[in-house]
């Protein structure tokens, strides 16, 4: 078995490579200093969340296309008959980060993330390009 830390400059490592599969962390919305991106707002942290699984992903010697099992987790505070507007704003998001055909998935409400001002959070497994 081959095994590869993937470095992340913070506490947990971005990801692990064992022989051609790509074990990625949690990503959030953050920037390289770990500064929160988009507080309050689900389009702005979808997508740069993204952005950050695509670079953790390039860095292992990966990419989205490669991408055959994403886990999303959400934090939803708001009523439930406006739920459907945040969903379409994170899925507007999300869509153009998605390859096609797209990966297995699975979406989770959650009660909260590492930081009260996440909300979403994705995680997944990738094969090496």
């Amino acid at each position: 078995m081959n095994k590869k830390h993937i470095p992340s400059g913070f506490q947990f490592p971005d990801a692990w490579q064992v022989d051609n599969v790509v074990y990625l962390s949690g990503q959030v919305s953050v920037d390289v200093k770990g500064e929160i991106i988009g507080r309050d707002d689900i389009a702005l942290q979808t997508k740069t969340t993204l952005e950050n699984v695509r670079r953790v992903l390039e860095k292992a010697g990966s990419g989205l296309e490669q991408l055959v099992k994403i886990n999303t987790y959400l934090v939803y505070r708001g009523s439930e008959e406006d739920f459907p507007d945040f969903w379409a704003a994170m899925n507007a998001a999300r869509l153009p980060f998605i390859p096609d055909p797209a990966p297995a998935a699975t979406a989770m409400l959650v009660a909260g993330l590492a930081h009260p001002d996440f909300l979403i959070e994705i995680d997944g497994i990738a094969t090496l390009r």
